[in-house]
């Protein structure tokens, strides 16, 4: 098996992971700092290690672009689906979130003017069809926060769909560890008046803290780096 492949894999469990760490979370810290944290210990992990290994950010040419990418591409989705683990099962946000890739193939047309043909309309359709079948077979609380989460499920895919058009198109030159510590540290940082604002709904404990570290190190800062790999 190709490396690419494993590295495929691997992210796509530590990302799925992700959504229980969020479950778990949310409750206790709040949506926005559940959401700051992860990107801010993530963010800060990354620029330690390339420290150690004697590489710099270029936060001076690239900032603007590297802030925009880490409000699309984290702040924004990291915040929605952390909104959603208050109010719907882990389960059903990894489904929705399966609709990222058919975004990216709507935005791609829009933005990297991709073509589309008919095969690839029949495949956003069937998988679109199989997303919403497959959550609508997940038990739903009926009521309206489950539905205005299911919303913010969908637009925090939609935000990785465009988010991946922009990286396409216009950061090309920037390195790959550039764009994974750079774009975690300044969606973290976007987030902190509303994390400042935002005092915890439980008792913050030893275990929470540790969750955090971990949620932070491997969900942010280690996915972030296979991602741009």
């Amino acid at each position: 098996m190709k490396k690419d492949t494993l590295l495929l894999i691997l992210l796509s469990a530590i990302w799925g992971g992700s959504f229980i760490f969020m479950r778990v979370l949310a409750p206790v810290l709040g949506a926005a700092t559940t959401a700051s944290l992860r990107l801010l210990v993530g963010g800060s992990s990354l620029v330690v290690y390339y420290r150690f290994i004697k590489f710099h950010i270029d936060w001076k040419n690239h900032g603007l672009l590297l802030f925009a990418i880490g409000i699309t591409n984290s702040a924004l989705p990291f915040f929605l689906y952390a909104f959603a683990a208050l109010h719907i099962p882990a389960s059903l946000s990894v489904m929705i979130n399966a609709m990222a890739p058919i975004f990216g193939a709507i935005f791609g047309v829009f933005i990297l003017k991709e073509s589309i043909h008919k095969q690839k309309i029949l495949g956003l359709f069937i998988g679109t069809l199989g997303v919403v079948t497959m959550s609508y077979s997940k038990a739903l609380p009926n009521t309206s926060m489950a539905y205005v989460s299911i919303l913010a499920c969908l637009g925090a895919a939609a935000c990785y769909g465009f988010s991946g058009s922009i990286i396409k198109k216009y950061a090309k030159d920037i390195p790959t560890k550039s764009l994974a510590g750079a774009s975690q540290i300044f969606a973290g940082t976007a987030l902190l008046p509303w994390f400042i604002s935002s005092p915890a709904q439980g008792n913050i404990s030893i275990n929470i803290i540790l969750l955090v570290l971990v949620f932070g190190v491997l969900c942010s800062g280690l996915a972030y780096l296979i991602y741009f790999h």
